[in-house]
Formats: structure tokens, sequence, C-alpha cells
């Protein structure tokens, strides 16, 4: 997995030598919380089956740049997706592209392959019908998430757990309608949704009526996949079954170009850098703008399994802030958490367990090579708990800073209740 940058977005590069190249454009927000470890297992999957794939962020998500309040938000991310299946043909070399959108990010997709007008495969997973349908969506979702004070704000706007999508947003996405598009957006469309879904059966008889072969998956897992970042349990089972079918008469490669080195990408004040350490951990790096050294160093731990963007996006605007300060911030995942893939003895709840450590110590020593000693931990709930438990045994660390620690030493019997937790979610 390779870090790169594409103007203000970014993404992840997972390497192979397949003459056919996958972008794969994810949810938005909470939603993107719950399916980022679905989505980046499938991106591993189809690098080892020869297709050489790449996750993005686009601008104003994620670990990307951030985007001005009064943007086109909607505009942005669909020249960002098209900036990636540029890349993808240009800078890794594969002779056809497929384009995968999940949820918002199937409208998004959609949008970007008509631009292109060149993409040989369009896979929607779970798309929503038209943007004005995933709004409806979206404000039943927000009040489940955030109870009855959730949904539409009085702006107009719609936030789950933090994460706002405006009016103008929303007014933007309400223009894309996948079941009346002008023409076909790809020559092959591949629809992954829960049998007997309605509007998936609209959105494939608009694209056949158009001319697209169409062809359907099931999305074994869905909904245990979107019913909780913690509790999410990644859809194994689709991933499998879309890896054989994008992997299908596999073109050969026509040898892949070298990829640059990652540019920095910075703001007012910050400047980021983003790597894999340690056993393939993912890691992004925040300092200070220009020649300014570091006056202190902090890392910040996974809390629950939500990535290291944190549950509305806290921990990116909070380490840009602290970078602003003079403070070195890296954000990381966990084994087995976000951009992370999983230790063969990676517990599978990732969250309370002792092997947590010495992800903890690769991050100390990947600072420190980086000549930037003495972190600070910074942990919430089950990060609290890595970041105590690691710093007991760990003189290197100044200081610790501890929210919501849930306990301090970690019983059996908890997770006992944490299991049956994660199975009672919907």
């Amino acid at each position: 997995m390779e870090a790169i940058t594409l103007g203000g977005a970014v993404g992840w590069f997972h390497p192979a030598d397949g003459g056919r190249g996958v972008v794969i454009v994810g949810a938005h927000g909470y939603e993107d919380l719950c399916s980022r470890v679905t989505l980046r297992m499938l991106a591993d999957d189809l690098a080892r089956a020869g297709l050489p794939a790449l996750r993005i962020d686009p601008r104003g998500t994620g670990d990307a740049a951030d985007l001005p309040a009064d943007a086109d938000r909607v505009a942005a991310w669909t020249a960002d997706v098209v900036a990636a299946v540029t890349w993808m043909r240009e800078t890794a070399g594969v002779a056809e592209v497929v384009l995968v959108g999940l949820r918002i990010g199937a409208l998004l997709a959609a949008t970007a392959a008509l631009e292109l007008g060149d993409v040989d495969r369009l896979v929607l997973m779970a798309p929503p019908a038209s943007g004005k349908a995933h709004a409806r969506e979206l404000s039943i979702l927000a009040r489940l998430v955030d109870g009855m004070g959730g949904g539409v704000q009085a702006d107009g706007a719609i936030e789950i757990a933090g994460f706002r999508l405006d009016a103008a947003t929303l007014r933007r996405l309400e223009a894309i309608d996948l079941t009346d598009l002008p023409r076909v957006p790809a020559p092959v469309l591949t629809l992954v949704g829960e049998a007997g879904s309605a509007g998936l059966g609209r959105i494939a008889g608009a694209a056949e009526i158009l001319g697209a072969e169409v062809e359907t998956l099931p999305f074994d897992g869905y909904a245990r996949m979107m019913c909780d970042p913690t509790a999410s349990e990644p859809a194994v089972a689709t991933v499998a079954a879309l890896v054989a079918r994008l992997a299908d008469d596999l073109p050969a490669g026509t040898g892949r170009s070298s990829i640059p080195p990652p540019r920095r990408i910075g703001g007012d004040g910050w400047s980021e850098e983003r790597f894999v350490f340690g056993d393939g951990l993912a890691g992004v790096l925040c300092l200070p703008a220009g020649p300014i050294m570091p006056r202190r160093a902090a890392i910040w731990l996974n809390s629950g399994r939500n990535h290291h963007i944190g549950w509305a996006r806290q921990t990116v605007d909070l380490s840009r802030r602290l970078a602003r300060t003079g403070v070195a911030v890296l954000r990381m995942d966990l084994a087995g958490i976000g951009d992370s893939p999983a230790h063969a003895h990676t517990p599978p709840t990732a969250l309370y367990h002792e092997v947590g450590k010495a992800d903890v110590v690769a991050a100390i020593e990947e600072m420190a090579r980086r000549g930037l000693t003495r972190p600070w931990l910074i942990g919430a709930c089950s990060g609290a708990y890595q970041a105590f438990h690691t710093a007991v045994d760990d003189a290197r660390i100044a200081g610790i800073v501890l929210i919501n620690q849930l306990c301090f030493i970690w019983d059996a019997s908890y997770a006992v209740h944490l299991s049956a937790w994660m199975k009672a979610r919907p």
C-alpha cells in the first residue's frame, strides 16, 4: 500500500501488475467509518488478484485537504474522482479502468464516468437511486444514530455523528438521478445491492434501456457492515464475489510506471505526509508549516474501530490545529482498524488487547526516526486504554491524554459484554 496525492485529494494505492485498474470511491462520514475496512479489504484482495487498486479521499473528507466553506463540494468531489481515473491510466499504466462507488460514492462515480466517457466498467455498491433518495435515507439514519434531535437541521443541512452535508451540497446531489441518466456511463454496469431492492431495479432498467450491459451481485452482509463503526463486520463474501467478477479475463499489464513519491498536502499553518510504517500500519504525520521545528510531539490512537480521522473528522481537525501551535501529531490506525490490515495475531475485536502496544511502540519508533522524541499519547475509549498501558511500560512517552477511559484493567468477562453488544446490533 502506497500513499499518493491528487492535488488536495489523497489516496492509498494497492499495486499489482495486471492491466485492469480499479478506482474506489467510498461513502461519506458515518457510513465511511462503518465501511472503511471492507473497502480496504476489497483493494487488498483486488491487488492480490492482479488488479491495481486506488482508494481515494476527495477534498474535504478523510485525510484530504479542506475545502472552503462556500465550495461546490459535489463538483470538487467529482473532479477528484476524474483525477483518480486519469492517474490510474497515465501513472499506473493500465489499459482498462473499473470505477467503484459505495453509497454517495456511487453517485459521484456515475457522474465522473459520464464526464470521462472512457470508464470500462462502473460498479455501484448499495447505490441510492438518486441524490434525493440519499438525502431521505440520511435523514432517517441521523435519527437512528443521533436520536430524535438528529436529522435535518434548521439550515437544511443533514448531520450524522458530527459529519455534515450542508443544504447547498444536498441540492447539488439532488441533481444526480441514476434512473434518469442522459447516456450510458460505462459499457458494463455492475450493481451490488440487497436482493429485492426497488431502487436497484429502477437503476438496472434505466441503464438497460440506454444500452448498458447490466449485471447484479447480492450485497451479502450489508446490514452488519453498516450497523455501527465499532460493531461493523466486513462484508467478506461480497468482497470475494466482486473480486472474482472483476478479475475474470484479466488483461496483461503494460508495465507499471514508477509511482512518484507522495507530495505533502498543506493548509493554514500545517503540512501533512501519509505513509506506511512498522508492520503495514497506516499513518499521517501532521507538522507545523514552514521551517518551524515542532516543540512537542503526539501520537493519536484509534477510538473503538473508528479509523484515524475520528468521529466527526475531529482527529484531522484537531491535529491541524495543534500543528499550528507547534505540535507534530501522528494519527494512525492500529492493526485491523481502518487502513491498517490485521496481523495474524490481531484479535477479532482489535480494541482491548495486549498486542496493540506493539503497534503503539512502532509509532514511537517511527517518530524517533524522524527526530520527534518524547511523544505524548492521546486516546479515547479503547485508545485511552492502549495509551495508558503503553505508557506504563515505555519510558520514552512524555505524557498521556486519556479521554473517556472505560477501564484500566481488561477483564476477560468484559469481552463477553462487548461481544454481546456487537452481536445485538442490527
